[in-house]
């Protein structure tokens, strides 16, 4: 069953939260604290409409969609993180520290001016699109100490793209257009 929170808020602040491959929508906020949260397939998806925070705990294979909304981040981590389609931008606010970052947005994507420590791969697929990806004042720095990918494959590529690699290579896979 999917989980639909229409007005107030769900926060998780200890324990675990086992999305088993569902959907949660949090039409006004969700706050993560503390724990764990797990999705062990990949097509279980957080619908941020308004305001999603985490803070502290981890966070394995989220997939944001929806309307877009705010995403902030003040510490945790995220493993496998995706910014879905849905018919908004997402904004992202705050220091992020992700794994894997898949943006399959299939609209332009502002992004806002936060910062993702990114340390594995940045992978945007979207054949349908070629908008911008950014917009010049958020930060993605590439501080994996294996090797790395970035694959772009349409569109235009504005983040400030910032290489802070003590080990490991970092490969284009495709043209990047900035």
């Amino acid at each position: 069953t999917n989980v639909t929170l229409v007005s107030g808020s769900l926060s998780v602040q200890s324990g675990t939260f086992d999305m088993d491959n569902k959907t949660f929508s949090a039409q006004v906020l969700y706050t993560h604290s503390g724990g764990s949260v797990i999705n062990s397939q990949a097509a279980g998806k957080i619908e941020a409409h308004t305001t999603f925070n985490i803070s502290s705990g981890s966070i394995s294979n989220i997939h944001f969609v929806g309307a877009g909304g705010t995403l902030t981040s003040t510490g945790g981590t995220i493993t496998d993180m995706t910014l879905g389609s849905g018919g908004g931008n997402h904004t992202i606010a705050g220091t992020w520290t992700v794994t894997n970052l898949f943006v399959t947005h299939t609209n332009s994507n502002s992004l806002g001016s936060g910062t993702i420590n990114l340390s594995g791969n940045l992978t945007r697929t979207d054949a349908s699109n070629n908008g911008t990806f950014g917009n010049g004042t958020m930060n993605i720095i590439m501080n994996g100490t294996g090797a790395q990918t970035i694959t772009h494959n349409s569109g235009t590529f504005q983040p400030v793209l910032v290489v802070n690699k003590s080990l490991g290579t970092l490969t284009l896979l495709t043209n990047v257009s900035h």
